[in-house]
């Protein structure tokens, strides 16, 4: 008897504790716009007037399933635009200009520095840091008042990988607002995305960053 009370009372706490561990669990889906800057072979000179100056804009969707106060999974897909000019980086004379679109889809993770979300309205915002992985989409286009002769060309759709990480900081605004700023880097499985490559170079993979602001709903379950 004494055995058979202690395993329901066992049974009664594990119960208890899985409910309450489904009730911190949440849905969120949101949006962001931001800024995507170029990183790779044409950009090896510049300054903070250059960033700005060769800033284009990001946009995209996502959707995140919150387990617990500190953890999420999710995905988002991505469009934006990079550009670069070699008048900006001290090689006017070559004349090379990069004009590409990009498109991603990721799965995603954030881990929050503090808990966050439906019972922990005294955390009003919490630092994370990002993480994702997925497919790449860009397209370039090539001008053609260039001499292109010592390169190979990649111009039109072409597919790479794509790794992110990145730092943020989110806010709640009301019952299930959340808004939140971040700053990420991308890492592509291509060194082609200005749509060209010099022949016979070891030319190095290439990537982009940006800043971030972001505003989602979450659907907290009773």
């Amino acid at each position: 008897m004494k055995k058979q009370l202690i395993l329901a009372i066992a049974l009664i706490v594990l119960g208890f504790s899985a409910s309450a561990q489904r009730s911190l669990r949440y849905w969120e889906t949101g949006l962001f716009i931001g800024s995507a800057n170029y990183s790779g072979e044409l950009t090896q000179g510049g300054d903070i007037g250059t960033t700005l100056n060769e800033a284009r804009f990001q946009a995209g969707l996502f959707l995140k399933r919150n387990f617990n106060p500190k953890f999420n999974l999710g995905a988002e897909i991505t469009y934006g635009q990079l550009y670069a000019n070699d008048a900006n980086h001290g090689n006017a004379d070559r004349g090379f200009e990069m004009n590409t679109s990009i498109l991603t889809t990721s799965l995603t993770m954030d881990l929050n520095f503090k808990k966050f979300g439906k019972y922990f309205k005294r955390n009003a915002n919490t630092p994370y840091v990002t993480f994702g992985f997925g497919a790449l989409v860009y397209q370039p286009t090539l001008k053609t008042d260039v001499d292109f002769s010592n390169y190979d060309l990649y111009p039109g759709s072409n597919y790479s990988t794509n790794v992110m990480a990145g730092f943020g900081w989110k806010w709640r605004s009301g019952k299930r607002g959340i808004f939140g700023l971040s700053i990420n880097y991308n890492w592509t499985g291509t060194p082609y995305l200005e749509g060209f490559v010099e022949k016979d170079s070891a030319a190095r993979n290439d990537g982009y960053y940006g800043l971030r602001m972001f505003y989602s709903l979450g659907f907290f379950e009773t």
